[in-house]
């Protein structure tokens, strides 16, 4: 019997992992390919995800599995999911992205409430409100008039 394979990438607040997953003879199977530190950038007072270290280990677990030369039916990339980049118009990052974990955002769903009530948010997205959702990151840097979001053409989420 034929099996199935998946690459996926987990990537967790401190470490990340690269897996490859097969689906044969009424089993699922996974085995770890890679393993690697997910290191925070703390500079100027801002904490940032080193997005290129987490590129560059994505890549290297790919790289893993390649030389097996199985054919790889999917990939999946699991991560915190609040987090994004700013890209430009001419497909390049603009900065590296800040981590959730950057104070930036405290306070920043009780600004976003004054204009906005708090009900209408949580109806529109259904869910927890905690400061480093998406809606308060993005709010924060166009409050602080930030020159990346200014400059950017898509944004994209890790």
């Amino acid at each position: 019997m034929e099996h199935t394979y998946f690459f996926a990438v987990d990537l967790g607040a401190t470490s990340g992992r690269t897996i490859l997953g097969s689906l044969g003879e009424g089993k699922m199977e996974l085995k770890e390919l890679t393993r690697f530190p997910n290191h925070i950038i703390e500079t100027g007072g801002h904490c940032y995800w080193d997005i290129y270290a987490l590129y560059h280990e994505i890549i290297r677990g790919l790289k893993v599995v390649a030389k097996d030369n199985l054919p790889i039916r999917s990939i999946g990339i699991d991560t915190w999911g609040v987090d994004f980049v700013l890209v430009g118009k001419d497909g390049e990052l603009l900065r590296n992205p800040y981590c959730y974990r950057d104070p930036h955002t405290v306070g920043a769903p009780e600004e976003y409430f004054t204009h906005i009530p708090r009900e209408r948010v949580y109806d529109l997205t259904g869910i927890q409100i905690m400061n480093f959702n998406s809606l308060f990151q993005l709010s924060t840097l166009h409050r602080n008039h930030c020159s990346a979001l200014e400059a950017a053409d898509k944004i994209l989420f890790m």
